[in-house]
């Protein structure tokens, strides 16, 4: 269970967030008193990374589900579109004006318009509504269980453009899992 372990603060709360192989999240033991909480060698995890493919995609209500895959398991990344707060829309962009009242020079606000463009174009690609079968993506989010399996929903996700970014953290992830528990990740990854 090879785990890099990163705290992060959510709603004034701290939150560890364990980046695993999608086998060892599968296999994770549920809290026996803490709902949506795991053990990891008795540390609490109510959060994961996941790295892998997107085998699949359906529309729900609330935003979109996602199918991933790393090579040795799938699990459900799930994004609420209701919920995220991280992207700006062109509406929102076009009302940026360029006042002469303004004590910001209209130069200064040309420039600054030309820059949220630019962010909000970025944004736009890695947005997950733009994901499609065969990206490689990075969603990290709160583990729940629903009907007996597990669900990651997703609070930061990005698609990985460089491949070598990928490899990278799988050769981290088994050397740390080799390090620790002496055993290589569960299900077919390294098969020979």
């Amino acid at each position: 269970m090879a785990a890099q372990l990163e705290e992060k603060v959510v709603n004034k709360e701290k939150y560890i967030y364990c980046d695993l192989f999608i086998s060892d999240v599968l296999n994770l033991v549920n809290h026996p008193t803490i709902n949506n909480t795991c053990l990891l060698n008795n540390n609490e995890i109510r959060g994961v990374t996941i790295w892998g493919v997107i085998s699949g995609i359906k529309t729900t209500k609330d935003g979109l589900s996602f199918i991933v895959d790393d090579g040795t398991g799938e699990i459900e990344a799930v994004w609420e579109s209701s919920k995220d707060t991280s992207h700006i829309t062109k509406k929102e962009i076009n009302s940026l004006k360029t006042k002469s009242d303004s004590k910001m020079p209209s130069q200064t606000c040309a420039l600054l318009k030309e820059l949220i463009v630019s962010m909000w174009k970025d944004l736009e690609l890695n947005s997950p509504d733009s994901f499609k079968l065969g990206d490689t993506v990075v969603f990290t989010g709160f583990l729940r269980d629903f009907k007996g399996k597990k669900i990651v929903y997703a609070k930061e996700y990005r698609k990985v453009e460089d491949i070598n970014e990928e490899v990278a953290r799988n050769i981290y992830l088994l050397h740390v899992r080799s390090k620790l528990y002496g055993s290589p990740p569960l299900g077919n990854y390294m098969e020979l």
